[in-house]
């Protein structure tokens, strides 16, 4: 008896050819094709927290990856003019492998969704969606004489807020 044992590859496609040998050693002259094929597996991403950022300051946030593949990695966001991928294409991936988004918002905004895509270099799709609120610190309170205060303002739906200087 023989045997063809073969290790494959992520996404190898491969063609094997055989023919049959009779009890007498006649070899059939028609060879029988059997192609094997490897699926693409997607890749992997954890999920991100929601994220509060101070208006004019940057927050830098970690993503962590992964494909079972080993591919090459690409990831990018639904918000590229306001957050920065580092790096943006990630290989050695076969373990997590952390990416770097840097977010800076020049405006306030409340719970806006981001959506964080990763693509293999085969086809393989996988995104996760956070989201970001940022807000401001108001101007500077006198508060019991001569000690100053900043007063740390995150917006909420709906809200109104009322000051007071009471003496």
């Amino acid at each position: 008896q023989n045997w063809y044992n073969a290790t494959f590859f992520p996404h190898a496609n491969i063609t094997i050819s055989t023919r049959t040998v009779d009890i007498n050693g006649n070899i059939n002259e028609t060879w029988v094709n059997h192609t094997v094929e490897i699926p693409n597996n997607p890749p992997k991403i954890l999920p991100i927290n929601d994220v509060e950022v101070r208006v004019n300051k940057t927050l830098t946030i970690n993503v962590h990856v992964s494909d079972c593949d080993n591919d090459t990695l690409c990831i990018n966001t639904s918000d590229p003019d306001n957050i920065t991928v580092i790096p943006s294409c990630v290989s050695d991936t076969a373990n997590w492998t952390t990416v770097n988004l840097t977010l800076y918002y020049s405006k306030v905004v409340m719970n806006k969704p981001i959506t964080v895509t990763v693509n293999d270099s085969y086809g393989g799709v996988n995104s996760t969606i956070f989201n970001v609120t940022t807000y401001e610190i108001g101007l500077n309170l006198t508060v019991e004489g001569n000690k100053t205060a900043k007063k740390y303002v995150k917006p909420s739906v709906n809200a109104t807020y009322e000051l007071r200087l009471e003496n």
